[in-house]
């Protein structure tokens, strides 16, 4: 087991688990500073947040795994499990009052997560290792 994966994998868990706490706040919106008063401001928001947990993810499985996994799957991985994470982020908010579950806030989610995982992915690329050792 490579010895980083413990590590990346219990970051991924605080991380989504501080996800879960801003999202259980009823009116965290209400408390945003001065300079994130505009409208859908929350859609930044996400963005940075789902992004971030991408990034996570996709760093955390390039340490751990890394020139065994192809390009293919750092990117798709963690889009995959921070777009999943934000449905599941959503549905939550459902259930908090005042809070709603918004598609908009779901596609901001896939945007950032993807935004990040393309810019990992093309560094990978750039310093030439995109898809790991040769294969025989």
């Amino acid at each position: 087991m490579p010895k980083y994966r413990w590590t990346w994998t219990l970051a991924t868990v605080f991380y989504c688990g501080a996800i879960f706490y801003l999202s259980s706040q009823p009116h965290v919106v209400e408390a945003a500073p001065w300079w994130l008063d505009w409208p859908n401001s929350d859609k930044l928001a996400h963005v940075v947040l789902y992004g971030g947990l991408a990034g996570l993810v996709a760093v955390g499985l390039i340490r751990s795994n890394g020139a065994a996994l192809p390009s293919r799957a750092l990117f798709f991985g963690p889009v995959l499990f921070a777009t999943l994470y934000g449905v599941t982020d959503e549905v939550h908010q459902w259930f908090v009052p005042p809070r709603s579950m918004e598609l908009l806030d779901l596609f901001a989610d896939a945007a950032g997560a993807t935004i990040i995982a393309g810019a990992i992915t093309a560094l990978r690329f750039a310093v030439g290792n995109p898809d790991g050792p040769a294969r025989d």
